[in-house]
């Protein structure tokens, strides 16, 4: 069973003296009102300062985004055509790297390529070149497959012939 009381629920809402609502929207009165021309004036140059804040921000998306792949062009050049220098013994005859019984890719240097190359003629058992016989035992196996990885990793080249 519910209850309500019938005084609360008969009740006119509290109003404030008529004086007072008078004197609060005499205080908050907007008087002034701004002309349509003013207004639109006032837009016209909003946009105009967004626009030019807004524009270098894109130029220099630009030009970062241009910066960084000529970066990455720049270094994939740079690794595609940097060799390391060959060391070489003052009096020893200078031997370029394809002319070398190690480099067995023939691409003009000893790596660890090679090694792996052979490596795999040796795994499938492929026909296997003499001239792949690095250490020169008469036999193309593993132990030819470390000479070329030691002499990819030597800090100096040649000391391994």
């Amino acid at each position: 069973m519910t209850r309500t009381d019938p005084h609360i629920a008969h009740e006119p809402e509290p109003a404030a003296p008529q004086a007072l609502r008078d004197d609060l929207n005499a205080l908050f009165r907007a008087e002034a009102s701004v002309p349509a021309e003013v207004d639109q004036l006032v837009m016209s140059m909003a946009r105009q300062h967004f626009a030019r804040r807004i524009r270098p921000r894109r130029a220099l998306r630009w030009i970062a985004a241009g910066t960084a792949a000529a970066a990455v062009l720049l270094v994939a050049l740079f690794l595609t055509t940097h060799h390391a220098p060959q060391h070489v013994t003052p009096g020893e005859p200078t031997l370029t790297s394809a002319e070398r019984a190690e480099d067995i890719d023939q691409n003009g240097r000893v790596d660890i390529l090679d090694a792996f190359a052979l490596a795999r003629h040796i795994q499938t058992q492929d026909a296997s070149k003499t001239q792949w016989d690095i250490n020169g035992d008469g036999i193309v196996d593993r132990h030819d497959v470390d000479r070329i990885a030691m002499a990819a990793v030597a800090l100096e080249r040649g000391t391994l012939r």
